[in-house]
């Protein structure tokens, strides 16, 4: 056996006489490791999530919200109307689809109550944000005013488990109201601020129908544009013209103003995540540094016997640094095998796309590696500069 395979092999030994004081060791390693990578890949899922809703849509979308401000009563207030009108103002704009989400409202299906979100939507919604409909069909310009829904998949799921296997052309209460069911929308796997929230557990009714339910004032105001143009510079020119014909304030943003600030909001968690994470694996490199100095004191005999049979101080020094270097990698691997435990529980909780970035793993190792290297250089340089003589007399 080559000289550096017998150093190895006397680490692992050396390690695995004392399991449970190597393992208590390396909670910190174990901690910072699996905390990290499963914040990073759950940062990772999340940001995919939001890509592939932007990637459906296009990212030439903008959204306009309707911001209440009791101050500017003074100003023209801007309806629904005056936002469908955008189409034709600016040739830029393809489409312009509108909708209130809110309020919530009890939902009475063949006996069965149900709590849903109530969306009131303009007809061209479906087209301009990307939905599909698993059976039925969407709103029509026809049913202005009219008494009748679109259900959102998980509403949809529930009113089934009534025992009604087709619930198209049936009718539904919303909050003591009959609404026809014209159609049921498809599972949307991912979610988008250019979509309604709560779109799966919703009744989409015509935004005319809505206004006449409930409460004008309540729910906000907003609409999707969709554009053939460069998004900054449509956004740039409404934000003009409303300030020019003195209408009240609006908030006019873009796809790439949202992935933009959700990049800045990124790379600050992952920041605070660097720092969380190198705060553990420095409690758990003295964690591991006082377990081999420990070593050393008991091996103090053991390490004078070797060096009077030969052994060099470049021999002690190496066994004592693969020794801790194993150790962080062991707590290491464990944090690893944690952390993607954790981001798979993540991705089936909050229904997202499971991945984790190669980078995690990689640092994980190199982090583990960097962490064992810390903390046995002391430790080891001690047990090599031992007196033989001394340290076979000590007892």
């Amino acid at each position: 056996m080559s000289p550096l395979k017998t150093i190895i092999y006397g680490a692992f030994r050396n390690l695995s006489a004392s399991p449970l004081k190597s393992l208590l060791a390396l909670t910190g390693i174990i901690t910072g490791v699996g905390s990290v990578i499963a914040l990073l890949a759950g940062t990772t899922m999340i940001r995919e999530q939001a890509l592939s809703a932007f990637s459906e849509m296009g990212t030439d979308a903008i959204s306009i919200i309707v911001v209440k401000n009791p101050s500017e009563t003074h100003k023209k207030p801007v309806t629904f109307e005056t936002l469908q009108k955008l189409p034709d103002i600016f040739p830029e704009i393809n489409q312009a689809a509108s909708y209130i989400s809110g309020p919530q409202a009890t939902v009475v299906f063949n006996g069965k109550n149900s709590v849903a979100h109530v969306i009131g939507a303009s007809p061209e919604l479906a087209s301009v944000t990307m939905l599909s409909l698993e059976t039925g069909r969407f709103i029509h310009p026809l049913d202005h005013g009219e008494m009748v829904c679109v259900v959102g998949f998980s509403l949809a799921e529930k009113l089934r488990s009534s025992g009604h296997a087709s619930i198209v052309g049936s009718q539904l209460r919303l909050d003591g109201r009959p609404l026809t069911i014209i159609g049921v929308l498809q599972r949307t796997e991912s979610s988008s601020e250019f979509r309604p929230a709560q779109l799966s557990n919703g009744v989409v009714i015509p935004i005319s129908t809505r206004y006449r339910l409930f409460e004008r004032d309540t729910g906000t105001l907003i609409t999707i544009l969709s554009t053939h143009n460069t998004p900054q510079d449509v956004k740039k020119k409404i934000e003009s013209y409303f300030i020019q014909e003195d209408y009240r304030r609006i908030n006019v943003r873009c796809a790439d103003d949202l992935l933009n600030l959700r990049s800045q909001q990124d790379g600050l968690l992952i920041q605070l995540l660097c720092i969380l994470g190198a705060t553990s694996l420095i409690v758990g490199s003295v964690s591991v540094m006082n377990i081999m100095l420990a070593s050393v004191t008991e091996r103090t005999q053991e390490i004078g016997i070797r060096r009077a049979l030969g052994a060099t101080r470049q021999a002690i020094l190496l066994q004592f640094m693969l020794e801790s270097i194993i150790l962080c990698l062991i707590g290491g691997s464990l944090g690893i095998a944690i952390g993607t435990l954790m981001s798979l529980a993540i991705a089936i909780i909050f229904n997202l796309p499971f991945m984790i970035p190669m980078l995690a793993f990689w640092a994980g190792c190199g982090a583990s590696f960097g962490a064992g290297l810390c903390a046995g250089t002391y430790p080891a340089i001690r047990a090599a500069r031992l007196n033989p003589a001394v340290a076979i007399n000590t007892r």
